[in-house]
């Protein structure tokens, strides 16, 4: 039998024979006497169990200033009574809705899952023909669950493994295994169809981020909830502290040669949350390729081509490689060439132009290599939420002075086999 509390309209469930007992409300505390939801008796004022419990009083005064006459005229001294404790009968509620509902022990049992690295459990909790049909639908091709059936087991085993490597990445992009559910609460349930969101925090408190939230889809087939979606949900709270943080974190300084830039403290970051686990596998495929050292001509340009292509998701994680190089520094020829390239995609995709430099045939420094990455990432924070591949970029919108222009023959020379040596490597 459902019941709901007459003070918070918190639902929950208890055995039909115990209708009529009073019950504490598991959320809220409030004590009230356990009706069917909607029946007359559920929905009782406060003010009418108040105006009985005064006329219920009345009563008792009544008596007991009848046993004080009756008792042949001996002096009683009359001092206020403590209050009569409420006799509750401690019902154990089964929890719909919340914390320790059926729903949101299912979701918390996939984070686990997945923080065990337990495979086998993961694709059990998971509706892959779903799954399937939601990741590889484009805006060209529309997939539906059917053609999951269709796929050869080898090509189904080839998906599994993408999308459970990408749920098991221990990292703060990675919002199931890499975080700690200790709070949810199913927002939708239908017959077939429920949303539940779930409240986390980082496993790895040492990143000092705040908590998180992810929204989980729910489809049941043959009388068990499966998950087939699952996308991060930003509250309004976190959304305001993101701008706060953004603006405080870029600044205009004037560099050594005079030109006025914005900088930004670099870092890693996560990734769109629009970008998919098997997206994301090819994203990290190709930022490898780009920066390995002994990748060469075509295989390079195709790295490339493929990553302006996919345009906004690759932003992160191309500006993630840039803030690794400059960690590990620009000594090597090796690194040099990594940053040159994911300076050079980044460029491509966005239009944006900094004063970073690779090599010292370009005119780079120290001071513009570090301010390079730093400008890249005042960027990201100022225009990435507003950014669009569809939108025409124009180059004049950049801080004026970023431009490296060759002054001399000799500089345009080096200029130009710098460049022919970074295309070669």
């Amino acid at each position: 039998m459902r019941i709901q509390c007459t003070s918070c309209k918190a639902t929950a469930k208890i055995p039909a024979e115990k209708e009529g007992a009073k019950v504490r409300c598991p959320a809220c505390g409030h004590v009230y006497v356990a009706r069917p939801m909607g029946s007359r008796g559920s929905t009782r004022s406060k003010s009418n169990d108040t105006r009985m419990m005064i006329f219920g009083g009345v009563g008792l005064a009544g008596v007991f200033l009848l046993m004080m006459v009756s008792s042949g005229g001996n002096e009683v001294e009359i001092t206020q009574a403590d209050e009569l404790p409420e006799l509750v009968e401690e019902v154990v509620l089964e929890d719909l809705t919340g914390w320790d509902s059926p729903l949101v022990k299912e979701t918390r049992n996939i984070h686990k899952a997945a923080f065990e690295r337990d495979k086998i459990k993961l694709l059990r909790a998971l509706a892959m023909d779903r799954v399937y049909a939601r990741v590889k639908t484009t805006e060209e091709r529309e997939v539906i669950p059917g053609d999951w059936g269709v796929l050869s087991k080898d090509d189904q085993f080839t998906f599994e493994e993408e999308l459970l490597n990408g749920m098991l990445a221990y990292e703060p992009s990675n919002l199931v295994a890499g975080w700690k559910p200790f709070d949810g609460e199913i927002l939708v349930e239908e017959d077939s169809l429920a949303t539940v969101r779930i409240t986390l925090e980082p496993r790895d408190t040492e990143l000092g981020v705040q908590t998180r939230h992810i929204d989980w889809r729910f489809i049941k087939e043959k009388g068990k909830w499966k998950a087939w979606k699952w996308e991060r949900w930003i509250s309004p709270a976190e959304k305001r502290g993101a701008l706060v943080a953004r603006a405080s974190s870029t600044k205009k300084v004037t560099l050594e040669d005079g030109s006025k830039v914005f900088e930004a403290a670099p870092g890693p970051l996560e990734w769109d949350i629009n970008t998919t686990a098997e997206q994301r596998a090819q994203i990290e495929r190709l930022i490898g390729t780009l920066c390995a050292p002994d990748t060469r001509g075509g295989e390079l340009f195709n790295a490339r081509q493929e990553l302006v292509a996919i345009c906004r998701p690759a932003i992160p994680p191309l500006l993630t490689k840039f803030y690794e190089i400059d960690l590990e520094g620009f000594e090597s020829y090796e690194n040099q060439t990594a940053a040159m390239q994911v300076h050079q995609v980044l460029t491509e995709i966005t239009g944006y132009i900094t004063t970073f430099k690779a090599h010292e045939a370009l005119g780079a420094t120290d001071e513009r290599r570090s301010s390079g990455v730093r400008q890249w990432f005042s960027w990201y924070h100022r225009r990435y939420k507003r950014f669009s591949c569809e939108t025409e970029v124009k180059t004049e919108e950049a801080e004026p002075g970023l431009l490296f222009e060759p002054k001399t023959e000799q500089e345009r020379r080096d200029y130009e086999r710098a460049l022919r040596e970074a295309g070669n490597n």
